[in-house]
C-alpha cells in the first residue's frame, strides 16, 4: 500500500529496538505486572500524530493486546515530558511542519529512549507505579477507579 512516513517508521524502529510487539499502530511491552501500550494516533484533520501511552494492570485481569482506550492508566507522551521537551512534541509529530526528516527521527528517538522508556520500565510492577516515576505517570494520566484502589492498597497486602 503506502510507504510508512518518518514518524511511523521511527516508532517501528523504537519498538523493534526494545522488543515491543505490534498490532496495527499500537506497540506492546508485557512486563512483570503491567502491559505498556504505545499507540500512534493520526489526526483526522491533517498530518498530525499523537502518541498515547497506557498501562494495563495485570493484577486487575489478564489481557493479550489491550486497546489503549480500555487500559487502566492512560495519557499522552507530551504529558510525561519536562516542559521544554513537551513543547517540541507538536512540531515533531506534525508532518505539515517543516523539520528535516533525519533531525525529526533523531529527536523523536531521543524522547522515546530517554524520557518514555525509563517511565515504562519503572512502571513494570504495581510497586513501581507507587514509586516517584510511577506516581508522576499516574498524576498525569486518566486512572480507572479499580486502578486507583489497587494503587492505594497496602503493598504486599
Amino acid at each position: 500500500m503506502s510507504r510508512r512516513d518518518v514518524i511511523q517508521a521511527t516508532l517501528d524502529a523504537f519498538g523493534r529496538e526494545i522488543g515491543l510487539s505490534k498490532r496495527s499502530n499500537t506497540w506492546y511491552l508485557r512486563q512483570a505486572e503491567t502491559i505498556a501500550v504505545i499507540n500512534l494516533q493520526r489526526s483526522q484533520y491533517g498530518a498530525q500524530y499523537y502518541v498515547n501511552v497506557a498501562l494495563w494492570l495485570l493484577p486487575l485481569g489478564d489481557a493479550d493486546k489491550p486497546k489503549e482506550n480500555v487500559c487502566h492508566v492512560r495519557t499522552r507522551l507530551d504529558d510525561l515530558l519536562p516542559p521544554e521537551r513537551a513543547a517540541r512534541v507538536p512540531a515533531l509529530f506534525d508532518l505539515d511542519v517543516a523539520v528535516d526528516e533525519e533531525a525529526r527521527r533523531d529527536e523523536i528517538l531521543s524522547i522515546l529512549r530517554s524520557d518514555l522508556l525509563p517511565v515504562l520500565k519503572a512502571c513494570a510492577t504495581v510497586d513501581g507505579l507507587r514509586s516517584a516515576a510511577g506516581e508522576r505517570l499516574a498524576k498525569r494520566s486518566l486512572v480507572t477507579r479499580a486502578a486507583q484502589e489497587l494503587l492505594r492498597a497496602t503493598p504486599g497486602g
